[in-house]
C-alpha cells in the first residue's frame, strides 16, 4: 500500500513538472522576468497581509463548527493546525489532503475522530458549496463576456446535484440504509468508525444557524480569496476589469481541487494561462500572475513549518494522553 502510495506520488510530481514545463514553452520567459522584477511592493505586502485574513476566516469558521460540539479550543491553537495543514499540503495532492492534516491533528488534540473528521468534513462540503455559488452566479450573470463561455450553466447543475445529495444524505432511510448494509461492505470494525463519523456529521441539522453562518462565512473567504488574486495582479500591474476575477477565479480553484499534481503545481499556471485568456490578458500576464501567487503561498505556508517545528512536542504530547 505505501509503494503505491509513493507510485502516485511520484506520478503526480512528474506530471506537475511536466504541466509547468509546457506552460513554460509557450510563454515569453523574460516577459515574466520582467514583470516579477517590477512588482510594487507595497500591493505584495497587501497581498500577504490577505493571504493571512485568509488563513484566519478558514480558521474561524471551523472553530465556530468544533464549539457546537462542545470542542473548545482556542483559535490561536486551530489556527495552528491550519498552518501546519498548509505547509503539508504543498506535498499532497489537491486541497483535500490540506484537510487530511487539519482533521489528523486535531484528533490528536481531542481524542475524538468522528467529531475530527466530521467537522472538516463539514466545513469542507459547505466550502466547495459556496465556491459552486459564486462560480455559477458568475458565469451565468457575467459569462457572456468571457467570449460565449457556457460551463455556468454546467457549473449550477453540479450546485443542484450537491445541494440534492446533502439533502439526501440527511435522510432517515439512507441512514437505516447504511446501518443495515455498511458492516458487510467494510466489515464491523472499519464500518462503526464510518457510521460514527456519519452520525456526527448528521447532528449538525441541530445547529442550523451555525452551519448557517459556517456557509456565509466560506462565501466570504471565496472573496477573500478572490481579493488576493486582485491584489497581486495589481501588484505586477496587470490590468483587467476586477469583475473578471470575480468570474474566473472560483472556476479555477475548482479546477486545482484535482488530485493530478503536488499542491497544484504547474496545475495553477496552467489554469490561469488557459482561463485568464478568455478575458484578453496575454500568455506571460497570466502564467506570471499564477506564478508569483504559488510562490507567496509558499512562503507563507513555510510558515506553518516553522509552527510545525515548534509546536511538534506539544502535539506529541497530546497524542499520549
Amino acid at each position: 500500500m505505501r509503494s503505491r502510495a509513493s507510485v502516485m506520488q511520484i506520478v503526480r510530481l512528474g506530471l506537475s513538472l511536466c504541466l509547468f514545463g509546457f506552460v513554460l514553452s509557450q510563454i515569453d520567459w523574460r516577459g515574466v522576468q520582467t514583470l516579477l522584477y517590477g512588482i510594487d511592493y507595497i500591493w505584495l505586502a497587501v497581498h500577504v497581509m490577505v493571504l493571512l485574513l485568509e488563513r484566519v476566516v478558514f480558521t474561524y469558521k471551523w472553530h465556530i463548527l468544533l464549539v457546537v460540539k462542545n470542542v473548545v479550543l482556542p483559535l490561536w491553537s486551530l489556527l495552528v493546525i491550519t498552518l501546519i495543514g498548509k505547509f503539508w499540503g504543498l506535498f499532497l495532492p489537491s486541497s483535500i489532503g490540506v484537510d487530511v492534516v487539519r482533521g489528523y491533528y486535531l484528533y490528536r488534540k481531542i481524542a475524538s475522530g468522528a467529531i475530527a473528521a466530521s467537522s472538516v468534513l463539514i466545513d469542507k462540503v459547505l466550502a466547495l458549496w459556496a465556491l459552486l455559488l459564486m462560480g455559477s452566479f458568475g458565469l451565468l450573470f457575467y459569462g457572456a463576456v468571457l467570449e460565449g463561455l457556457k460551463i455556468g450553466v454546467y457549473l449550477a447543475a453540479v450546485l443542484l446535484i450537491t445541494g440534492a445529495l446533502l439533502y439526501s444524505l440527511q435522510r432517515d432511510e439512507l441512514v437505516m440504509f447504511l446501518e443495515k448494509h455498511l458492516p458487510r461492505l467494510l466489515g464491523s470494525i472499519l464500518s462503526q468508525k464510518v457510521l460514527n463519523v456519519y452520525h456526527s456529521f448528521l447532528e449538525y441539522k441541530q445547529f442550523r444557524s451555525t452551519v448557517w453562518l459556517s456557509f456565509a462565512l466560506s462565501i466570504v473567504l471565496q472573496l477573500v480569496r478572490v481579493l488576493g488574486v486582485y491584489t497581486m495582479a495589481l501588484a505586477l500591474d496587470i490590468q483587467i476589469p476586477a469583475i473578471y476575477y470575480f468570474v474566473l477565479i472560483p472556476v479555477s480553484m475548482i479546477l486545482i481541487m484535482l488530485p493530478i499534481s503536488i499542491g497544484g503545481f504547474g496545475l495553477r499556471e496552467g489554469i490561469f494561462v488557459a482561463l485568464f485568456a478568455l478575458a484578453g490578458m496575454s500568455t506571460t500576464d497570466a502564467f506570471a500572475l499564477g506564478f508569483a501567487l504559488s510562490i507567496t503561498d509558499l512562503f507563507v505556508s513555510l510558515l506553518g513549518g516553522v509552527v510545525y517545528v515548534i509546536e511538534r512536542p506539544a502535539v506529541a504530547r497530546d497524542g499520549e494522553r
